[in-house]
């Protein structure tokens, strides 16, 4: 037998494996490729429709501690420290109440000369000045009621006395027995040496009480009117009598305020200097206040 050789074919089949292999590395690459595509978006897909696991988290049971599984209890507040809470709670309940106030403005410009002393109640307001007169307000209208004229010098001080505060003029034993009076008073202080009680309710002067020197300070308590004098000197003087029952020169310069608590008495002077003076018992005599120094 005869056998014949096919150059051309054989050419062909050694160059068509090549291309053959090339072809199936690049699809084998392109499946691959496909295929991560299609993971990744698996993968956001998955992130996105996957619920939050917050929210999928099971609610946590709550621990709840009796009385009796303590082991320590807290132990209590000291006195002086409820006190100071006490206050504290007080402070800021008054100050949250101020900051919510709203407040109205009386202009009462009736004096002729500066005002230099005030006093009131709450429905009453007194206002002494220079010119000499005693002015009564209505506190929440502002309509002056009475103009108190009969000091001939500058009004100093003003003190509206406690109600029922028996009244110096008239029966004085009946006053004494009843125990109060129906008219409202108030003591006005001057440079003219005088003390003047007033009834507020229908502006009369029940009374003056000259006191020696010019009054630039007064108080009344315990049914006993104090006064201090530009000379340094307090006057203690009996009620409903105005007899004088002491008379001691307490400060080397002027008086400026003094003010009565039982038998404590405070007074202070122009220089900054303040004494604190105990009151014996029937209102005739003043000592300093024992291991109390004078205070500058």
């Amino acid at each position: 037998p005869t056998y014949s050789h096919d150059s051309s074919a054989q050419e062909s089949v050694v160059e068509d494996t090549p291309v053959q292999g090339r072809d199936a590395q690049e699809s084998s690459v392109r499946q691959r490729r496909k295929k991560d595509v299609e993971n990744e978006a698996s993968k956001d897909s998955a992130k996105l429709t996957r619920p939050s696991l917050r929210t999928s988290e099971p609610a946590r049971p709550k621990i709840t501690v009796s009385s009796e599984d303590r082991h320590f209890e807290k132990a209590p507040a000291s006195p002086a420290y409820t006190q100071v809470s006490q206050r504290r709670r007080v402070l800021r309940a008054l100050r949250t109440r101020w900051l919510a106030s709203r407040f109205t403005e009386n202009l009462l410009d009736n004096h002729h000369y500066i005002v230099t002393c005030a006093d009131s109640d709450g429905s009453l307001l007194l206002t002494g000045s220079r010119d000499t007169t005693v002015r009564v307000w209505n506190s929440s209208t502002g309509e002056e009621l009475h103009s108190l004229g009969g000091h001939t010098g500058a009004v100093t001080c003003l003190k509206l006395l406690p109600v029922g505060t028996v009244c110096p003029e008239g029966d004085i034993e009946d006053h004494e027995r009843t125990g109060r009076c129906d008219v409202r008073l108030a003591c006005s202080g001057s440079t003219d040496c005088s003390v003047r009680v007033w009834d507020v309710t229908n502006g009369m002067c029940h009374r003056s009480i000259y006191t020696f020197s010019p009054v630039q300070c007064l108080d009344f308590a315990e049914n006993v009117l104090v006064t201090g004098s530009d000379g340094g000197k307090v006057l203690l003087w009996g009620w409903p009598s105005a007899e004088e029952l002491c008379s001691m020169r307490v400060h080397e310069e002027a008086l400026t305020s003094l003010e009565m608590q039982g038998d404590l008495l405070v007074t202070g002077d122009v220089g900054g200097c303040l004494r604190l003076w105990q009151v014996k018992g029937d209102h005739t005599s003043l000592r300093p206040r024992p291991s109390l120094p004078v205070v500058r």
